[in-house]
């Protein structure tokens, strides 16, 4: 039952980087005629360390920038970038900023997976407070250890620093399943000592932020203060771990890691001194470059696109024919194995140890995935002509019991196939015709389950969206969009309207009718609905008693308006007003 609430050279693909767009049908993207800039089209998820979707992340690109959707996706077009290389910057409050880099193909779709750590962690981020005037010092639960001498910080103008100095740290372990989601740069590439192009294969990596509580703070470079750095090593890399090992440290403007330093093997630590704090590898590197790539298919053979790939320590993603790719260092191994947790029942091998290769090598690495079910669907406009754009599923899976997704752009025709495991309720975001929408819809036991056409009309300017809960008002200013639901068996012919705030806050509406005019929720047979979550609050209590009013219902393209107002269960008063675009009627 349906419903809708939403090999080319080694040369040329060094460019793709961390990144790793889907394959794209034809170029869309103007490329500016400044020779120093190009477009690029930026979209991608961001989740926590338990894979939970982060919804309100701020996403700046130079001067452009957005916030995650409830379900933690963001979508940037046609950004103008250094057509050198460029960085996008991840941060919420509460969590340790990430930066990621790449070096842009002109009018390319790049879909990234990236990956926050909380400031309170327990297993991967530590902190502390001390007085500058005294030696501080900095112990993690994972055994990293980071000592500072007594008056050694300056502020941001290059002052001396008197007062209160709050560390924090996050430990990068690149033995973590997810590691390539939570690493700064990402695509592993850097300047030795020398300036010279190399690629780097990581042991322990440590993200500082030092502060006097708002502004930050930095060593006192101009009297050459330095700090100790101990990195806890992974227990399975300790015998691996060469003796001596070069520091780089991330220039979170160029996008870059930089030779700056060694560090000494003492134990199961890398020991080593630092000027300055910012994300810090101990790693090994390497002047050469080689290509690993391979298909993602079901058992039947047919390319599972939107799929996450782990090779090594960076990631590349499935574009719409089950193709991934990815520049890696030369004369190291290189563990393949398919990210998602959300994908079962991998066939054997689940993961693909490749050999070290020389400069310019290639290797293949293919996966087989069975078990799962294809969604597909065709996105049109409102004249019904079909228009690209990206779409994004998630659910919560039945199988690992946690919220999962799965994403990639449509083919030219506006066709996408992506594929599940066993869900109950799906819900679909998708970017097209300049708008972007939340829908939902309920799988059926047919494999493949096919949408069928899906009706993306232009954007259109809606008014207010807002909910007042016991005199305190909340603006819903994320997504909205409202349709009519016909057939439906056994519940009535109904519109259905969702609005949701940046933080995944909502309040949806279904009435017991198609028609202007007034609707009651009183729990009646075949009732009205009126439900409401405000995270920030905690409210999420049934609205028992409420007077639904459709004031305008335009046709497929135009408004729904109306307000409502009413109590909840516990009798908080509740009013509010929506103004959505109405999607096209769906049918069940």
């Amino acid at each position: 039952m349906k419903k809708i609430i939403l090999q080319t050279t080694l040369l040329l693909l060094v460019s793709f980087m961390f990144f790793s767009g889907c394959k794209k049908d034809k170029k869309e993207e103007p490329t500016p005629t400044d020779p120093t800039k190009t477009s690029v089209t930026l979209t991608g998820n961001v989740i926590d360390i338990n894979s939970t979707p982060l919804a309100g992340v701020t996403v700046k690109v130079g001067t452009v920038q957005t916030t995650t959707s409830s379900d933690g996706s963001f979508y940037l077009s046609n950004v103008t970038v250094s057509s050198s290389r460029f960085t996008v910057e991840f941060s919420l409050n509460g969590y340790f900023t990430l930066v990621r880099s790449a070096i842009p193909t002109a009018g390319e779709k790049y879909d990234i997976e990236v990956g926050l750590i909380s400031e309170t962690d327990f297993t991967y981020a530590g902190s502390a407070s001390f007085a500058s005037n005294t030696a501080g010092n900095l112990t993690m639960g994972n055994g990293c250890v980071i000592d500072f001498p007594a008056n050694a910080f300056i502020t941001s103008s290059g002052a001396p620093f008197s007062g209160t100095v709050n560390v924090k740290a996050a430990y990068l372990d690149p033995t973590m399943n997810n590691y390539p989601l939570f690493v700064f740069g990402g695509d592993l590439y850097a300047k030795d000592s020398l300036g010279t192009d190399v690629m780097i294969n990581p042991y322990a990596g440590l993200n500082v932020v030092i502060t006097d509580g708002v502004d930050k703070l930095q060593l006192d470079t101009a009297n050459s203060v330095n700090a100790q750095v101990q990195f806890n090593i992974p227990t399975t890399l300790i015998t691996s771990a060469p003796n001596t090992i070069e520091l780089f440290d991330f220039d979170e403007n160029n996008g870059e890691c930089y030779a700056n330093g060694t560090a000494n093997k003492t134990g199961g630590k890398y020991v080593g001194q630092v000027q300055h704090f910012s994300f810090w590898n101990c790693a090994e590197y390497h002047p050469g470059k080689a290509l690993i790539s391979g298909y993602v298919k079901d058992q039947n053979g047919t390319p599972i696109p939107g799929i996450p790939v782990r090779i090594g320590h960076t990631f590349a993603k499935t574009d719409v024919d089950g193709y991934y790719h990815k520049i890696v260092p030369t004369g190291t191994n290189i563990l393949i194995k398919i990210l998602s947790v959300q994908l079962s029942n991998l066939a054997t091998p689940s993961f693909i140890n490749v050999s070290p290769l020389t400069d310019g090598g290639t290797a293949t690495a293919d996966f087989t995935i069975s078990g799962l079910k294809k969604i597909t669907g065709r996105i049109i406009n409102c004249a019904g002509a079909p228009i690209q754009g990206k779409v994004l599923l998630s659910w919560y899976s039945n199988l690992f019991y946690t919220n999962v997704n799965t994403s990639c752009f449509t083919k030219s025709n506006g066709i996408f196939e992506l594929f599940i495991d066993s869900a109950y309720s799906v819900t679909m975001h998708i970017w097209a015709n300049n708008t972007d929408t939340i829908t939902s819809f309920t799988p059926s036991y047919s494999n493949p389950y096919n949408l069928g056409n899906i009706t993306i009309c232009p954007p259109i300017q809606t008014g207010p969206n807002k909910a007042t809960v016991s005199g305190v008002t909340y603006n819903f200013n994320s997504s909205k969009i409202g349709f009519m639901i016909f057939d439906t068996v056994p519940a009535p012919k109904h519109i259905s309207i969702a609005v949701y705030a940046t933080d995944g806050s909502f309040f949806a509406i279904q009435t017991n009718g198609t028609t202007t005019g007034q609707y009651i929720v009183d729990g009646s047979p075949n009732p009205s609905v009126l439900s409401m979550n405000i995270y920030s609050t905690g409210f999420q209590e049934p609205i028992t008693n409420a007077t639904i009013n459709i004031t305008r219902l335009d046709a497929v393209g135009g408004l729904i308006e109306g307000n409502f107002s009413g109590t909840s269960a516990t009798g908080a008063v509740v009013s509010g007003q929506f103004s959505v675009p109405r999607m096209a009627n769906q049918y069940n």
